[in-house]
């Protein structure tokens, strides 16, 4: 009979599971590095950027407030800037890129004195849309009107460099992800190994080599101790074998002298086919059989003993009635030597008188299981 049971789906190991957290967590942490490190890296090239286009901007100033609009012409724009002048009207006076000519690079018009900055990048998304064109636009007081300077850059190199950059940490990021599940998975492994080998162990212990034991690394981690305790409890299991067997022996031999007098009483009697003797024989038969039921009775109370456990008064037990009666018991027809003696009433030593049979008092019935000297309570 095949008692292994429905079988069951095969549940994913630790060491998958471990890996497999392991990637996950490396995958979100990776991401969210990526991104960080990225929008740090934009933010501080914003930062750089706006203090280039404030120089640039410094340089145009000084050059108008000493010569006028006129010193527009012969200021060198970096390659990466845009400089444009915007009149009152918002028409465009001068811009050194020929092909922003009537369209002014931004609607900002700030107080004279004042500067206004827009389009710089200071956070970095791969789905950024925006124009990338970084503006500062100043106000400037000449001929009693307030024109405004432009100075733009474009940011196309700036956030080139940061989505290659994120590019290439991108595609380093699986590998790295697969290079820690790899680790991790072989550090579970390496971990466990004395767990398999505990299991292994445990799984070669059988009822007939109860006496083996499971090999202790002092470690001192939870692996020592789950060896420990394995072996503690194989020396348990090993101890209620023994205890078990010592109990069969002796409920066997107690119960062999009953049926031993039995079996003698009853070929006596029907070897003579005499009704005296069989009437000779009844009360040791019903002495026996109610020996046999106290064992079986003791025996069914042990069990109980075992499963519930039971309070136990402990008490005097007088040893002399106790041998005296198994004497007697000893010298009944049937258990000496198997033979019927016709000299020998029913209850040798006292002639023509039987013992007298049903329940006798506790301190003249035979022994039977119990240990010595303790009587279960009720």
């Amino acid at each position: 009979m095949n008692e292994s049971g429905p079988p069951h789906r095969r549940q994913t190991g630790i060491r998958t599971r471990v890996a497999a957290a392991t990637a996950a967590l490396l995958a979100v942490l990776l991401t969210a590095g990526i991104i960080l490190f990225a929008n740090l890296v934009t933010n501080s090239l914003g930062r750089d950027l706006d203090a280039s286009l404030t120089t640039q901007t410094n340089v145009v100033v000084d050059a108008l407030a000493a010569e006028g609009p006129g010193a527009l012409v012969g200021i060198d724009a970096d390659d990466a800037n845009i400089i444009q002048f915007v009149g009152p009207s918002g028409d465009l006076v001068y811009t050194s890129d020929p092909n922003a000519i009537g369209h002014p690079l931004t609607a900002v018009r700030p107080p004279a004195g004042t500067r206004e900055i827009e389009g710089i990048r200071t956070w970095w998304a791969p789905w950024d849309g925006r124009p990338p064109l970084a503006v500062q636009a100043t106000g400037f007081a000449y001929a009693g009107s307030t024109y405004t300077l432009v100075v733009a850059t474009s940011q196309d190199r700036t956030l080139q460099a940061v989505n290659s950059m994120a590019a290439g940490l991108g595609v380093a990021t699986p590998i790295l992800i697969t290079l820690g599940a790899v680790l991790s998975r072989g550090l579970v492994t390496r971990s466990l190994r004395p767990i398999d080998n505990i299991r292994r162990r445990v799984e070669a212990v059988s009822a007939s080599n109860l006496s083996e034991r499971v090999g202790v690394v002092p470690t001192g981690d939870e692996i020592e101790a789950l060896a420990h305790t394995m072996n503690r409890m194989l020396s348990r299991l090993e101890e209620a074998q023994n205890s078990q067997r010592q109990f069969i022996a002796d409920a066997s031999h107690e119960l062999r002298s009953p049926i031993a007098a039995l079996h003698g009483a009853l070929e006596i009697a029907a070897r003579t086919g005499r009704i005296d003797t069989w009437t000779e024989m009844a009360p040791l038969l019903q002495t026996e059989t109610l020996r046999l039921s106290e064992l079986v009775g003791d025996l069914l109370l042990l069990s109980r003993i075992d499963d519930h456990g039971v309070g136990l008064d402990v008490g005097d037990v007088d040893l002399d009635d106790v041998a005296l009666t198994e004497a007697a018991a000893l010298q009944s027809p049937g258990r000496a030597d198997g033979e019927h003696r016709p000299d020998a009433g029913p209850n040798p030593g006292r002639p023509g008188k039987a013992p007298p049979c049903g329940p006798q008092p506790r301190r003249q019935r035979r022994p039977s299981c119990r240990r010595p000297g303790v009587v279960p309570g009720a």
